[in-house]
């Protein structure tokens, strides 16, 4: 009852309850784990914020535990949840976008990160200049992270749609979307111009300028030490899903180096 009550107070009760009951009945809210996932998607509309910073720090506790008894998400809570917590991301305070961004994060281990990947994309949509700029900044964070085989329904098509964003009015959406395309270019090289398509002789400019600047930072040059130490960065779960997904895109850009390559006749 407290759960539907329109006093928001009753609405933290319920959330302090849920945090108190999780270490000891993990099982239980597992089990009811869609209905918690579409009330809390109902409290991202509520105005009271309040509300919904305890609800993240629950979803926080929420899908570490999941994480921690190798749970996972199946698509109907996946589908019922994820975009409703990506329109958070572009929440006007700092404490709501690194929640949200924790979160997404965390959801990455126990849901096929190409299906997380899909839905930032759909969120990059919005309207809202700051929302578009945290999509591509974790979109950054997906290819940096999974390769750019985590790109859905193919890198061509995500990149071409990402660099379009360069052309954004908005200065910090201009800037995410430079540096999410940097990323893929750390990975793939100059096979990137053929993926993003056309672009203004501004935008390429503007593109080149971001590149160049990236080879010389001390960051970038610490990547590439690592990856000539093959030393392992991150240690990732790989679902079934994500292998078939990861095997298609390794597919099409060999496709397409295989493409470039000259053809001799004998």
């Amino acid at each position: 009852a407290n759960m539907f009550h329109d006093d928001f107070r009753y609405h933290l009760k319920v959330i302090e309850t849920l945090i108190e009951d999780l270490p000891s009945n993990t099982q239980g809210q597992i089990c009811n784990l869609d209905l918690i996932l579409k009330w809390l998607s109902l409290r991202f509309y509520d105005t009271n914020p309040s509300v919904l910073l305890k609800g993240l720090d629950y979803l926080n506790f929420v899908f570490q535990t999941l994480r921690n008894t190798r749970y996972t998400l199946t698509d109907n809570e996946g589908s019922s949840f994820v975009p409703h917590l990506l329109t958070k991301i572009g929440d006007p305070k700092d404490a709501v976008r690194n929640g949200v961004r924790q979160i997404l994060r965390q959801i990455c281990f126990v849901y096929p990160f190409s299906k997380v990947f899909i839905y930032v994309m759909d969120a990059l949509k919005s309207k809202n200049a700051r929302q578009r700029t945290e999509c591509l900044d974790e979109l950054g964070y997906l290819i940096e992270t999974y390769n750019l085989s985590v790109c859905q329904p193919s890198p061509q098509h995500a990149l071409k749609e990402i660099a379009r964003q360069i052309s954004d009015r908005d200065n910090a959406v201009r800037s995410a979307a430079l540096n999410c395309i940097v990323k893929a270019h750390e990975l793939a090289g100059e096979r990137v111009y053929k993926m993003i398509g056309q672009l203004s002789e501004k935008e390429m400019s503007m593109l080149d300028e971001r590149i160049k600047r990236s080879k010389k930072s001390p960051k970038m040059q610490q990547t590439q030490e690592i990856k000539q130490s093959n030393v392992e960065i991150i240690d990732v779960p790989i679902r079934d899903e994500d292998t078939a997904n990861v095997s298609e895109g390794e597919e099409e850009l060999q496709s397409e180096e295989d493409s470039n390559q000259p053809h001799t006749t004998r």
